[in-house]
């Protein structure tokens, strides 16, 4: 049995890190994508570990493994791998060796995760998930059942420059696991563990100007929200007033310099109050 998960991965890890896609095997993609593995003739599907629905399974660093999951009832389902920082290389296959969906960490997790993989599986099918940590310590995977609806109360809405947006605070209403939804935003935000209401939440910060984000259900589904962001009473007073002198240098901008100018009495008489609040509320 371990010979033949050997033999089977040492081609498929082979491929993947020649080719950065998932898959191995005869079978390819019109754009030359190795998509399928050849399972090994003596290789035993029923002696591959179940994987059980909330049951968590170990697979240590630099170390690979199969599990199979046959669901009793067609519906979305969530492979995950919660560990933070944990280097993986993970694919989804059906019981032909067919590659349904493939997930590198390297390129496309933020760092909370090791891997999250969705997908639409069908009862009484097998399917095949197959994991390669190559980095160190474990990776932990569990299986979820997955449903929900996005209701989205507004699609346009006006946040503070680089104050906390709470995608929960967005989605208000929306009944999906939120770890479950694919977001747009992926640089200056990060998942956090919201413990008062057991929950995990994504929390963003946008800067001056408008940004789209996009939420992907596991279904499809998708919406579209506009953010703008913009400076509350005192990061105006520090962008334009505070440092205005430099805007205007930048900018060779007389406008700049002339409010500038015309500020400076306010700004010696209130620097001190100004610079403890941006000290204190940066």
């Amino acid at each position: 049995m371990k010979q033949a998960m050997k033999k089977a991965l040492a081609v498929l890890l082979a491929a993947l890190v020649m080719l950065g896609v998932g898959g191995v095997g005869a079978g390819a993609s019109e754009a030359g994508k190795i998509t399928t593995i050849e399972f090994p003739d003596d290789f035993d599907k029923d002696a591959v570990e179940e994987l059980e629905l909330g049951v968590s399974k170990i697979v240590p660093g630099y170390e690979y493994r199969f599990f199979k999951f046959t669901p009793a009832e067609s519906g979305h389902y969530c492979f995950l791998a919660e560990d933070p920082n944990r280097d993986t290389r993970v694919a989804l296959l059906d019981a032909e060796g067919d590659m349904l969906d493939y997930f590198d960490s390297w390129y496309n997790r933020p760092p909370e995760w090791s891997f999250k993989i969705f997908y639409q599986l069908e009862a009484g099918r097998t399917y095949y998930l197959l994991i390669y940590t190559y980095g160190s310590g474990n990776c932990t995977v569990t299986l979820e059942a997955s449903s929900g609806k996005l209701n989205v109360p507004k699609t346009n809405v006006t946040v503070y420059h680089n104050k906390r947006v709470s995608l929960a605070a967005l989605l208000k209403g929306t009944t999906w696991d939120l770890r479950h939804l694919r977001v747009s935003q992926q640089w200056n935000a990060q998942w956090v563990y919201d413990e008062k209401n057991d929950r995990y939440d994504y929390i963003m910060r946008f800067y001056r100007g408008e940004t789209t984000i996009r939420v992907t259900a596991p279904d499809g589904e998708w919406v579209e929200i506009a953010v703008t962001a913009k400076f509350t009473v005192w990061q105006w007073v520090q962008h334009y007033i505070l440092f205005g002198w430099w805007d205007a240098m930048e900018s060779d901008d007389q406008a700049w310099l002339l409010v500038y100018l015309l500020c400076s009495p306010l700004i010696i008489l209130f620097s001190p109050y100004i610079l403890l609040r941006y000290l204190f509320t940066r």
